[in-house]
């Protein structure tokens, strides 16, 4: 591309929605047909259940999964941001960043 072709390029103005928030996710399920992806975000929270012995003592009693946002995207854009997702991961194996990859349920 040359120089000229990148100064015709529309940059977008970025604007954040009112409703615009940060969240922390625990994982992510979804599908993707041929007319749409969708991915809804979750927060998987551990309740502790209190044993009667020795007094005090916890064991995990339940996990609550907490469902934070459900997005929408035509397939291109689904492709798209996987290929973005990508290429940061290969750069974070490349710089030796990455600890343990987590087995997914597909």
């Amino acid at each position: 591309m040359t120089n000229k072709e990148k100064e015709k390029l529309l940059k977008p103005k970025i604007v954040k929605s009112p409703d615009y928030k940060a969240i922390y996710t625990t994982g992510v399920f979804g599908s993707l047909t041929p007319l749409e992806g969708r991915m809804i975000f979750y927060l998987d929270r551990m309740i502790p259940r209190i044993k009667e012995e020795p007094p005090g003592d916890m064991e995990t009693g339940e996990i609550e999964r907490e469902l934070l946002v459900e997005v929408h995207m035509s397939p291109a854009e689904w492709i798209s941001i996987s290929n973005w997702m990508q290429s940061h991961i290969k750069r974070f194996k490349e710089e030796g960043a990455l600890i343990k990859e987590e087995k997914t349920s597909e």
